[in-house]
């Protein structure tokens, strides 16, 4: 399968898994086309505070630090591919102390102190961008070559590189069957990813991001299906048969669920209709009480009661307050014919 459509796929599923905790950017390139960053991501301050413990794998990368390069590699890892990633990185450095560097030299060529200070906050010190690899299948030899160590606290699959490399990969097929991983295996090839699929359709339908992954992956491998000319092999077009089959025989039970659960609404809905009706009527009585008693029974006209029965609540709540200060009925004609009631 071509790396550009994976890429596509793995791209706008970091888009659901990072909606609402940060922000993507978009102008990726860093000079040519073959050095664009797949994706870059800036975790938001309350993304950044929570807890890693509350958090499944994948959203433990995204908070990595400040701003988070995803590379993503539907094959195994080459060293070509690692040291494509390295002069990604470095050459955004290069970039970054460029920019710093003349941008100081800016500030110290301006006579405007006022234009100094404005430039001054803007001044940044250049900083790798901390790289993620996510890789598909085993490369766990190309990252031991490039001495990249297992990860103590985040478990199988995952490895870090030197820390002046600010690099870490995850190797999909290693990582642990559990829901911690999940997101990350969607990302997966064969057993890997039909595992990971069945595991998703299996959680509750109101699970964040369940629907939308379900969607994009079936969007994806139909999209698959309709590009003859990519020449898929027997494994990707068996995945994509099981993948459809799996989501055809789930998405009947889902639409079931939506309906019961938008009738539960309706219903929910009428109830609160009637209690609001309920309780306009109780007020509508308060004001016929009252004003019977404090005029006689006779104010209560068939004209007067209709356009009682016209009333709103506020409505209701404003006769009631004004009718407390009259002190006669004909006073109740006046109100109603000057509010046009």
């Amino acid at each position: 399968m071509p790396q550009y459509y994976k890429d596509a796929f793995a791209k706008e599923h970091a888009r659901i898994i990072g909606e609402g905790l940060g922000k993507f950017d978009d102008n990726l390139s860093i000079s040519t086309e073959t050095l664009d960053f797949d994706v870059l991501f800036m975790p938001n301050a309350k993304f950044l505070a929570q807890d890693n413990k509350d958090l499944d794998l994948y959203c433990r990368l995204l908070k990595t630090d400040t701003v988070v390069n995803l590379e993503f590699f539907s094959g195994a890892l080459r060293p070509e591919n690692l040291r494509e990633c390295r002069i990604r990185t470095n050459l955004d450095w290069v970039k970054q102390k460029n920019n710093y560097d003349n941008l100081k030299k800016k500030i110290g060529a301006t006579k405007n102190e006022s234009e100094a200070k404005k430039l001054a906050v803007k001044l940044t010190e250049p900083k790798l961008k901390f790289c993620w690899i996510i890789i598909a299948l085993t490369s766990t030899k190309t990252l031991e070559n490039y001495q990249a160590k297992p990860h103590l606290e985040w478990g199988k699959g995952v490895y870090l590189f030197p820390t002046v490399e600010r690099m870490g990969a995850v190797i999909i097929p290693e990582l642990e069957k559990s829901q911690d991983t999940l997101w990350l295996r969607t990302l997966g090839k064969e057993k890997v990813l039909k595992e990971a699929f069945v595991e998703t359709i299996e959680l509750p339908p109101n699970y964040p991001k369940r629907n939308a992954i379900i969607d994009l992956s079936r969007s994806y491998y139909d999209f698959l299906n309709d590009q003859p000319e990519l020449q898929l092999s027997n494994e990707d077009t068996i995945d994509m048969r099981t993948l459809s089959e799996i989501y055809q025989a789930n998405r009947a039970q889902s639409i079931a669920l939506e309906n019961a659960l938008a009738e539960a609404q309706l219903q929910a809905s009428e109830a609160q209709l009637q209690a609001s009706q309920s309780e306009a009527t109780a007020q509508r009585n308060v004001i016929k009480n009252f004003l019977s008693r404090k005029f006689g029974y006779e104010v209560l006209t068939n004209s007067t009661t209709q356009r009682i029965e016209q009333l709103s609540s506020e409505q209701l709540d404003e006769l009631l307050f004004q009718s407390a200060s009259w002190n006669s009925s004909t006073q109740l004609q006046s109100y109603f014919n000057s509010n046009s009631i």
